[in-house]
This record gives C-alpha cells, sequence and structure tokens, in this order.
C-alpha cells in the first residue's frame, strides 16, 4: 500500500540540540535517531543556511574484461563520502569547524572591551572529529552518524554584502571505520509506536 506519509523532507532538527554536531574521536556514539547526546560531549555548531546539506557517496570502478573485450567483472577502485553545507552562525563554534580550534583565539569581554575574535587562516589539516546531523519531518526523525570525519573544504569562499548573511561553507569528508569499512550510517524513526496486545 502507498503510503504518502514516507515522502519525507529534510528539515533540521534543532529542539533538543542542534541540527550539526561535533564530538572528539572516541565519544561513545548514537545507535538511533532519538538516543540523547551528552552535551558537554557533543558541541553544536549553530546554524545552517537555508540550502540545507548535501551527502554525496561517490564510487569509481576498475572494469575486468575478458580476451574479447567484454566486461565481465567490476571492482571498486575509490570510494568517498562528503556531506556540504554552509555555517549560517558566524560564532566561535562554526570558526573552530571551519578553519581550526588551535586557529581561533578568543578574548573573553571585559568591564573596559567587548569579546575579541582573532582567527588565522592556515593551510593546515583539521583534526578528525565524530559528527551527527539531525533532521525532522513530523513524527519523523532522521539521523545521520559520522564516526570520523574531518572538515577538508576544497574552496573557502566568504562574500560580505549590505543585506546579506556572511556564510562559512564547510565539506566533511568521512573516513570508513577498520572494523566495517563504515563510512555514516542513518538511523530513521517514524513516530509511529503501536500497542502491544497481550495474548
Amino acid at each position: 500500500m502507498l503510503d504518502a506519509s514516507k515522502i519525507l523532507t529534510g528539515m533540521p532538527d534543532q529542539m533538543v540540540t542542534g541540527t550539526i554536531l561535533s564530538a572528539p574521536l572516541g565519544t561513545p556514539l548514537p545507535t538511533s535517531s532519538t538516543d540523547p547526546l551528552d552535551k558537554k560531549d557533543w558541541r553544536d555548531s549553530g546554524f545552517i543556511s537555508e540550502d540545507g546539506i548535501s551527502l554525496k557517496a561517490d564510487r569509481s570502478f576498475d572494469d575486468i574484461k575478458d580476451w574479447a573485450g567484454k566486461v565481465r567483472r567490476r571492482l571498486v577502485s575509490e570510494s568517498s563520502l562528503t556531506v556540504e553545507f554552509s555555517f549560517l552562525s558566524f560564532d566561535i563554534y562554526a570558526l573552530n569547524e571551519v578553519f581550526g580550534e588551535e586557529n581561533v583565539e578568543v578574548s573573553p569581554a571585559t568591564k573596559d572591551k567587548a569579546e575579541q575574535v582573532s582567527v588565522k587562516i592556515t593551510a593546515d589539516t583539521l583534526r578528525h572529529k565524530s559528527y551527527v546531523i539531525n533532521l525532522k519531518d513530523g513524527q519523523n526523525r532522521l539521523r545521520i552518524v559520522i564516526p570520523e570525519g574531518e572538515i577538508i573544504t576544497d574552496s573557502i569562499e566568504m562574500s560580505f554584502k549590505a543585506g546579506e548573511p556572511i556564510l562559512l561553507p564547510a565539506k566533511i569528508s568521512a573516513y570508513p571505520n577498520i572494523d566495517e569499512g563504515v563510512f555514516a550510517k542513518i538511523y530513521w524513526d517514524d513516530g509511529k509506536k503501536t500497542e502491544v496486545v497481550n495474548a
């Protein structure tokens, strides 16, 4: 039977924690779309732009041909998974994600001056982290879990225009775990419960 409730949209779920969160490697990972996340471990990166997120899983193949030149097998030669989005929030957390925590210095506000922030833009690679992306559509809850990823934005292009928000582009490159070769997991909870009838 056709079920229109299975036609889902990718709205952010910001009711409990946030849409995109990161944590140091080794932090316990959620195993469902509704598992609570410990706020002291998982850092919320703030608002994301209206373009949302784009998840892309790529694979390339090498062909094995027989003597007649016909393809008999196709072997995976390369594979990757990336998630692209732009931070709408221009704050410490977003700057840490895009430029690296070691490159963002913060001087707290005092009675004499406001909070001061300085950002170094370098060519250094950023530290690997775990990422969680929370989505919702009505009762449906979707969660993308990336056990190990790194911000590897190829080109950081920021536009400074009157009347437009300053966006921070980001691309997470996921790395497969050693045990399973899994880049990411998607968890889905449709929010529909049924009562257990005792026999």
